[in-house]
């Protein structure tokens, strides 16, 4: 795992503030600390564990990350099929092992819940509730 990844990394966004680096160990954390590690658009590496990870999560820019940050579960497909992150090493073992962390997770509490509360609000059933379902989710 080496320096050629540093180069594809790179993007316009090169800083990764503090908060940020926090956010992604919260989530870590939240998650049971699976052994995964997350390498930032500026190259910066984040890990719950100083184990061997299975794999590692490349984030390409700081849109990616917030949106896997809000609902990882709608948005890491998405954000993988289009290239803006990837994943070093085997992906089927990476999604095991954070859905197994998941499902020992609470899904409504800690920071996996308020996220979900704050960001994931349920659309009122009304004309314009339903266009910003449909533009939501399509």
């Amino acid at each position: 795992m080496g320096g050629a990844l540093e180069t594809k990394v790179l993007t316009t966004y090169s800083n990764v503030y503090e908060i940020e680096k926090w956010l992604l160990r919260k989530m870590l954390g939240q998650l049971g600390k699976p052994l995964i590690r997350a390498v930032l658009w500026s190259g910066e590496e984040v890990s719950s564990s100083d184990a061997d990870p299975t794999a590692r999560i490349i984030i390409r820019d700081r849109k990616a990350f917030f949106k896997l940050l809000i609902n990882p579960d709608l948005n890491f497909g998405d954000a993988y099929s289009a290239g803006d992150i990837d994943v070093e090493g085997n992906l089927v073992e990476f999604l095991e092992t954070v859905y197994r962390a998941l499902s020992k997770t609470p899904q409504d509490g800690g920071f996996y819940g308020y996220m979900q509360k704050t960001f994931n609000r349920p659309r009122p059933n009304s004309m314009a509730g339903s266009l910003d379902n449909i533009h939501h989710h399509y």
